[in-house]
């Protein structure tokens, strides 16, 4: 039996606005999604083990994608007045992942296959070693939802949690994959 409902707890005492578990889930990587990471779309896009190309083809990630049947959705959501202010969202986006990162670390700890995947990707080292040298961690490398071609606004419909694109607030998601 999974014991992944555990770990929704300890995700909203760490700070995340919304903490859903889901089960008998099948991630579906859509090639049409992940075509928007490329270089003129995405900053990140050849430069490190979690975005395009160095994370692997779309079947690649499909392939990985279906081995986790369970997890949580996660979303940090916040008040923002407008979306100009990209430095108070880059910190958002750092606390929400620094959130996400300790909660897969604690799932990993308890011996918990999982598969992270969140918005932007990863930070687990400071500076990335792609393409040169292999991942110096790749047991805990946070995966982008985007370069896994996941319908962000589809897996939240299926938590029954919000996600739009409002210039009020910001969704910023994850999901904690579990296979079990």
């Amino acid at each position: 039996m999974c014991v992944y409902d555990k770990y929704v707890g300890l995700a909203l005492d760490l700070g995340f606005s919304y903490a859903v578990p889901i089960q008998d889930f099948a991630l579906v990587c859509e090639p049409e999604l992940r075509a928007y990471c490329n270089a003129e779309q995405c900053g990140n896009y050849g430069s490190t083990w979690v975005c395009p190309p160095g994370c692997g083809s779309i079947t690649e990630c499909q392939a990985h994608a279906s081995k986790y049947r369970s997890g949580i959705v996660l979303q940090t959501v916040s008040s923002i007045p407008g979306f100009e202010k990209t430095a108070e969202l880059h910190v958002l986006q750092v606390e929400h992942n620094t959130r996400f990162l300790n909660l897969a670390d604690m799932a990993r700890r308890n011996g918990a296959n999982i598969l992270p995947l969140t918005t932007g990707g990863c930070l687990v080292c400071e500076f990335c070693t792609f393409p040169g040298v292999p991942c110096c961690e790749p047991e805990r490398r946070m995966h982008s939802l985007s370069a896994y071609g996941i319908n962000v606004g589809m897996l939240c419909e299926r938590a029954e949690l919000e996600y739009s694109f409002r210039p009020d607030m910001v969704y910023f998601t994850a999901y904690l994959g579990f296979s079990c």
